[in-house]
């Protein structure tokens, strides 16, 4: 009984069905490019295409999904009908989130093969269960975004978060990630499939960083640029001491406000009157303790006319907060020299 439960479980275990992506960013004649996706151990099974004509949309990444299950190999095929590849295009295989073709100089001519093992596709660890510690990743990309990858793993291999790489992402568009992660020591890595990292200034453009921040601190600080084809940090996902309270006067419209308290006390206790608080001032305001937010003591305000012509048909406004305060607040003399 054991053996047949376990023969009629076997199927379901081997062929699992494993997502394929085929990601074709076309150049400006998209309905020159068509490919074929074939098993390579019985070449005459095709398992997908797309014919010439598909592809309309032109300088674009375009994604076709697609499912396989007991495949081992797999030849991807690519042509183009002009002779000419996809100029200034690309395009790279998926299978379960792993990059198995990768091209991104597309000069090739009237088709290409590419033969590949199918990987092994592990099911996603759970998530973590109990404590979790907020997290914030950031990865601040240069001009060649469909480059940069990264994930998040433990002791034990296993990934606990990954990202990328962003073909659809506008350059030097900056990646915010927020996660939770478990307690424990975690490893950041960080990829670049052309070899030279963020260093887009190498390239004429502007470089990349990346940062992990937990409970405001930064524990992966990546602003070395050309870290190569990847990078791996180190670090301690730790659960967030909350800071001591501050006490304070929390109320802005008081003298004593104190805009790093946490925690509301009775130290409140004298109303901000605005005004100008300058004694030399002819409109100095004796009752006032706080300087309007834009100066409001009367001085002398002296506009120039270069071409000695005057001001005809100008006029020079300036405000307080909003205009009733205008001729209460502010007393301006205007020499017209």
């Amino acid at each position: 009984m054991i053996r047949f439960l376990l023969l009629a479980l076997l199927p379901t275990l081997v062929f699992a069905q494993k997502e394929v992506v085929i990601h074709i960013k076309t150049d400006g004649y998209p309905s020159e490019t068509r490919w074929i996706l074939y098993d390579s151990v019985y070449q005459g099974d095709t398992i997908d295409y797309v014919e010439y004509g598909h592809y309309t949309q032109p300088n674009f990444m375009h994604r076709d999904t697609l499912y396989i299950d007991s495949v081992e190999n797999i030849s991807f095929v690519i042509y183009d009908s002009y002779g000419d590849g996809i100029t200034n295009g690309e395009y790279y295989v998926t299978i379960c989130g792993d990059t198995i073709v990768n091209y991104p100089v597309s000069t090739f001519n009237t088709g290409l093969i590419h033969n590949r093992a199918v990987p092994q596709c592990l099911p996603n660890p759970p998530p973590p269960t109990g404590l979790c510690v907020p997290t914030m990743i950031n990865i601040n990309l240069d001009q060649f975004t469909d480059e940069t990858s990264w994930e998040i793993t433990d002791t034990m291999g296993n990934v606990l978060i990954s990202g990328g790489p962003y073909p659809n992402v506008p350059d030097y568009q900056p990646q915010y990630i927020p996660t939770c992660l478990p307690t424990g020591v975690l490893r950041f890595t960080i990829f670049d499939t052309y070899g030279d990292g963020l260093a887009g200034s190498q390239w004429g453009g502007n470089d990349g960083s990346y940062y992990v921040m937990q409970c405001g601190d930064t524990l992966v600080f990546g602003t070395t640029p050309n870290f190569g084809t990847d990078s791996t940090h180190v670090f301690t996902s730790d659960t967030c001491t909350p800071p001591p309270p501050v006490p304070g006067c929390m109320d802005n419209n008081y003298i004593e406000f104190n805009p790093a308290a946490t925690v509301s006390d009775s130290s409140c206790a004298t109303l901000k009157i605005y005004g100008c608080t300058d004694s030399t001032m002819f409109n100095y305001d004796s009752t006032a303790n706080t300087m309007d937010y834009i100066d409001s003591c009367d001085y002398t305000l002296v506009l120039h006319d270069l071409a000695g012509n005057g001001w005809v048909g100008s006029r020079l406004e300036i405000y307080q907060d909003d205009t009733s305060q205008f001729e209460s607040n502010l007393h301006s003399t205007i020499k017209s020299t």
